[in-house]
């Protein structure tokens, strides 16, 4: 749709009556720059409706938000956002952010990466304030906060947004811990098709890096990482290599978080997310991620093929998939052991639950921690992992046993890890089917 010409003649002008600052002193000046900002936001909405429309035809993720790169003592971290949390580009989180950024993460920490995103289309600062208290951001290692580019279409004044990004930050720290890695990603140029009009087009980027320097003083008056995304212009060229850019843009964030992250991890501080996620006395929020999967508790066949299959990879005599609250441990599948709840005190999987990597004890004779009665019944090896809820608590294992000791080294734990996730699912589906 073509600008009227009026408005096709004054693109410097806007430019420089959109720019934020001291209000000047001339109540004329102060009139023309307030009659062009009302008479450019309707433009401006008509402009984010078009946008919006181009990005629809785009290929777009509809698989799980949550990826996952394997690996030992896993960093949790939430994308929550619009923007590059959407996706836009590729047809599944394994290509867009999420995935490629657990994957740069895992390379460079040498450790597991799990990333959500909490993606949600047209939010703005104002509006996001009022959402991100009910993320659960206490539950995550690493947050990667990407807002604003609403706000650049609708051509919002830059004083609007320095006040509506500083309580948005005051809210997500009032929400995260503090011992979490909190990075601010800007707001990427506006993504429009070559058939598009070129002044509106051009006035909002320029309104958005405007923005963008805003958003680069308070992170560095508050001392926050800020990474500045560059993922092109053309909305043609979001299908040609979007994963690519993607990817490039992963690795900068991977860059910022991970010494932040190295640095909590070495700590192990016990406030941390990572030491509350294995604290199995973590109050009412572990116990209802709990009693979410413990909803049904007869055998799901499909996580019993999955147990088997783990034994079977590894040639043990013995598998179990445990659940463990404050008192007990039952199982919600088990191969050659019998099906009854136990203590948790005589629960291997509770040792499990409390580490963020494997449990591996290659001889329950030497290990003065073994409870008596695994022993009396022949138990020797143990190897579990930790089984998480959909909030990130560990409330369970996938464990394999044997009659007789092993080596740690001959057990490929990632292997065990994959079986892992692949329960994790089922329990998730089991849950969500009976909601």
């Amino acid at each position: 749709m073509p600008l009227p010409r009026d408005h096709a003649r004054a693109p410097a002008r806007a430019a420089d009556l959109l720019r934020s600052g001291p209000v000047p002193a001339e109540a004329g000046f102060r009139s023309a720059r307030t009659a062009l900002r009302g008479l450019l936001r309707p433009l401006a909405w008509t402009w984010v409706s078009r946008v919006q429309g181009e990005l629809d035809s785009l290929p777009h993720p509809v698989d799980e938000p949550r990826q996952r790169a394997v690996g030992p003592n896993a960093d949790h971290v939430l994308i929550v956002g619009n923007g590059a949390a959407i996706g836009f580009g590729v047809t599944s989180f394994r290509l867009a952010l999420p995935g490629q950024l657990a994957r740069s993460l895992a390379v460079r920490t040498g450790r597991g990466a799990v990333v959500d995103v909490a993606g949600r289309r047209g939010i703005t600062a104002e509006r996001a304030r009022g959402w991100v208290g009910d993320l659960g951001l206490h539950r995550y290692d690493g947050i990667v906060l990407t807002v604003g580019a609403t706000d650049a279409l609708r051509l919002l004044p830059a004083r609007h947004w320095r006040f509506g990004l500083e309580a948005l930050l005051d809210e997500v720290d009032r929400t995260r811990d503090r011992a979490s890695v909190l990075v601010v990603l800007g707001i990427p140029p506006v993504q429009r098709s070559l058939h598009s009009s070129g002044f509106l087009g051009d006035l909002i980027d320029r309104h958005a890096l405007q923005l963008n320097e805003i958003t680069a003083e308070v992170c560095a008056s508050r001392g926050l990482p800020y990474v500045m995304p560059d993922m092109g212009y053309r909305a043609e060229a979001m299908s040609r290599g979007a994963a690519q850019r993607i990817q490039g843009l992963a690795g900068d964030l991977a860059a910022v978080m991970t010494p932040a992250l190295n640095g909590v991890s070495a700590r192990g501080l016990a406030t941390s997310p990572r030491s509350a996620r294995g604290i199995i006395e973590a109050g009412q929020d572990r116990q209802a991620a709990l009693d979410e999967l413990a909803l049904r508790r007869e055998r799901n066949p499909r996580i019993d093929q999955l147990t088997r299959m783990a034994k079977l990879a590894f040639g043990t005599r013995y598998a179990a998939v445990t659940l463990i609250d404050g008192e007990s441990q039952w199982y919600k599948s088990a191969i050659n052991l019998p099906d009854r709840v136990i203590p948790r005190s005589l629960a291997l999987c509770a040792r499990t639950v409390q580490q963020d990597d494997a449990l591996v004890i290659e001889d329950l004779t030497t290990d003065p921690r073994s409870p008596a009665p695994m022993l009396e019944y022949g138990v020797r090896f143990y190897a579990g992992v930790p089984i998480e809820s959909r909030d990130g608590y560990r409330v369970g294992a996938l464990c394999v046993l044997d009659d007789q000791p092993h080596a740690a080294q001959d057990f490929d734990l990632r292997l065990l890890q994959h079986f892992a996730i692949e329960i994790q699912r089922e329990l998730w589906q089991e849950a969500a089917a009976v909601e």
